[in-house]
């Protein structure tokens, strides 16, 4: 039928129906749901993180329970730089075991599909960041005390802030992790 033939009340009509069409088509997208995509690749980095973590922590754990090093370090003629690289390296063993013990939650709450894991992932990459600069800070204060200079990694700062700054980002604004994790 032809636009000059219908009567006025169908031209109407018409329009309204196709823009209804229109407007109900982008309801019909499917919402991004499961461990696909980026979301994947991001819990994926962190099961590795926990492997990396905790294959670091061997040596320093073996160090730390030696007995003949506590008794050095406690005798009063140690040497100072003895004590801070003993202690130096106690605090990032306790570090690392908390960045492991941490990561461990996140993925108890990512196989629950938890929605606590957005905002419990952010607090603890931005919380890392900030104890592995006190560590670093520490550090470089122990070493200025004793005037001997220690060669502090900055590895581990670095990393960590590289993780915050993409992942904190990503798990705020991603609609595929604001849809996977809805279970209480």
């Amino acid at each position: 039928m032809d636009v000059i033939s219908k009567p006025s009340s169908q031209l109407q009509d018409e329009p309204v129906q196709a823009n209804t069409a229109r407007s109900a088509a982008p309801d019909m997208e499917p919402t991004p749901k499961g461990l696909r995509g980026w979301l994947l690749l991001a819990v994926l980095g962190l099961v590795l993180l926990l492997a990396v973590t905790v294959a670091q922590l061997r040596d320093p754990i073996k160090l730390m329970l030696t007995w003949e090093l506590y008794a050095v370090f406690f005798r009063p003629e140690t040497a100072d730089w003895y004590r801070v690289v003993l202690l130096l390296t106690g605090l990032g063993v306790a570090l690392d075991l908390v960045v492991a013990m941490g990561l461990g939650w996140l993925l108890l709450l990512v196989y629950r599909r938890s929605r606590r894991f957005v905002r419990h992932v952010q607090i603890w990459l931005v919380s890392v960041v900030a104890l592995q600069f006190l560590l670093y800070l520490a550090g470089t204060y122990l070493s200025d005390a004793i005037a001997v200079p220690i060669a502090l990694p900055l590895g581990g700062l670095l990393r960590s802030a590289v993780l915050a700054a993409l992942g904190v980002p990503y798990f705020s604004a991603s609609q595929r992790v604001r849809h996977t994790f809805d279970q209480p």
